[in-house]
């Protein structure tokens, strides 16, 4: 009997050196890493994510795509606010490779990645009871890498949820939390005047508001009771308005209206105006920062108001 026992485990632990788990010790395998793929969206004209590969340790799990609960796809911004979306995945497949399972889901969605520098863009989803986050995608403000494994590795360890405390008074205010997916931007068909006259602005309407790109406002309005400057400080990351300063023209200020609806992704910028913070709901769009047209009359001080039976716009300095 001391033999047998003896050969299986010598048996047990070859097999193990090999990288072979039965499945009756491989029940809970650890999660080794989670990689997001990108691709690039032709017809939008943008990355989006196509994929996640994740690697569990050992062979013998019986896992699948539905093994991973609650996945979403979603961004965290510099100042650790995040926000994230459900998805569906269209295929999966599972492989095992050198004694290890590796499972691959591909998404059906337009996933368009935030192309603001410094914002990741990651997944999150639960497995084993435990809530993980991808490695993420990051741009640098000029495009993206090949895939997240450029940019850092996966959390390991249980995502803690928050106690709950009491609420304290905000000293910034809060960056509306918008969906990462689904969000399209459509050409604006209304006429625009400004001060009685007409101007062609690259203006876009997301949700049933006007966005109007920032720079094209300054450069319109310059000269006006109502002008201001457009700055943007690379380091802390923020867009600074001056109310009161003629705007300095920087280059492709009102090149006219882009064609067709175009993906945006909420601005992860920080808005100062005049030194302070202000909440600007904005959105980014083709590498340009448009914001909702109300929003930016209030925080200067013009008028804006709307002509429904011309179908027109209008913006009063004065």
């Amino acid at each position: 009997m001391k033999t047998k026992q003896r050969l299986l485990t010598i048996v047990l632990t070859f097999l193990l050196a090999l990288g072979y788990v039965p499945s009756a010790f491989a029940s809970n395998g650890e999660l080794i890493s989670a990689e997001l793929k990108d691709r690039f969206h032709g017809q939008a004209g943008v990355q989006e994510v196509e994929s996640i590969t994740l690697t569990v340790r050992g062979v013998g799990h019986d896992l699948s795509a539905a093994s991973f609960t609650n996945m979403s796809i979603g961004f965290v911004l510099e100042n650790g606010r995040e926000s994230f979306a459900s998805v569906t995945y269209e295929t999966s497949s599972v492989v095992e490779r050198a004694g290890n399972t590796i499972i691959t889901i591909t998404f059906n969605e337009d996933l368009f990645l935030s192309r603001t520098r410094g914002v990741k863009n990651v997944a999150k989803f639960e497995f084993n009871g435990k809530i993980y986050m991808s490695a993420a995608i990051v741009p640098d403000g000029t495009g993206f890498g090949n895939d997240s494994t450029t940019f850092g590795e996966i959390t390991n360890t249980p995502i803690e949820p928050e106690k709950p405390t009491e609420p304290e008074k905000p000293t910034e205010p809060e960056i509306p939390e918008i969906p990462l997916t689904s969000i399209i931007a459509i050409p604006t068909e209304s006429k625009v005047l400004v001060d009685g006259e007409p101007i062609e602005f690259d203006a876009y309407k997301i949700n049933d508001n006007n966005y109007f790109k920032l720079r094209d406002i300054a450069y319109i309005l310059s000269g006006t009771a109502c002008q201001f400057e457009v700055g943007y400080d690379e380091v802390a990351d923020a867009i600074s308005l001056s109310s009161g300063l003629s705007y300095t023209v920087v280059g492709g200020e009102m090149t006219g209206k882009g064609g067709g609806e175009k993906p945006a992704t909420p601005t992860g910028s920080k808005i100062l105006l005049n030194g302070n913070n202000i909440a600007l709901t904005a959105y980014h769009i083709e590498g340009n920062n448009y914001f909702k047209l109300r929003d930016i009359g209030t925080a200067i001080g013009f008028i804006v108001d709307w002509d429904e039976a011309n179908n027109t716009i209008i913006i009063a300095t004065q």
